[in-house]
């Protein structure tokens, strides 16, 4: 009797021990992922203000220019996501594609005054091309 005494308390002890280590990595798990899910959203946003921002530069930067290009590359973020950059009448469109967020800005509604088109990953460098001729912003 004794020796199923301690057998019993021994596998009950693994038990609850097992439990308590699976419920704090579960605890961290579930921590990581709302960490993880809010760095996506702000490096969402914050690519998407960078390619505005590039866009814009390009209208801007050079008056009497019939063609401009910029290329561009973006760093790999610590979620390790690709990102997806389009142009369309909407304006720039950002999205993680596993993820499926997106945002859209209109870039001061540019999109109206030009024409908005093309799509690129960030995964190589991302080519913002601007002909004055055609009055059109392209993507690539």
């Amino acid at each position: 009797m004794k020796g199923q005494n301690l057998l019993i308390q021994f596998i009950l002890f693994f038990l609850i021990g097992f439990t308590f280590f699976i419920s704090v990595a579960y605890f961290f798990k579930y921590q990581s992922d709302i960490f993880k899910d809010q760095v996506s959203d702000y490096n969402l946003n914050l690519v998407n203000s960078y390619m505005s921002a590039n866009a814009l530069t390009e209208l801007v930067s050079c008056k009497q220019c019939d063609y401009v290009d910029i290329s561009v590359k973006i760093q790999a973020p610590t979620t390790g996501n690709v990102f997806e950059i389009g142009m369309d009448s909407r304006g720039v469109n950002t999205s993680i594609p596993l993820t499926q967020k997106k945002i859209t800005t209109s870039i001061y509604n540019l999109n109206s005054s030009y024409t908005l088109s093309g799509f690129a990953a960030s995964v190589e460098p991302i080519s913002i091309t601007f002909t004055r001729a055609q009055n059109n912003l392209r993507v690539s």
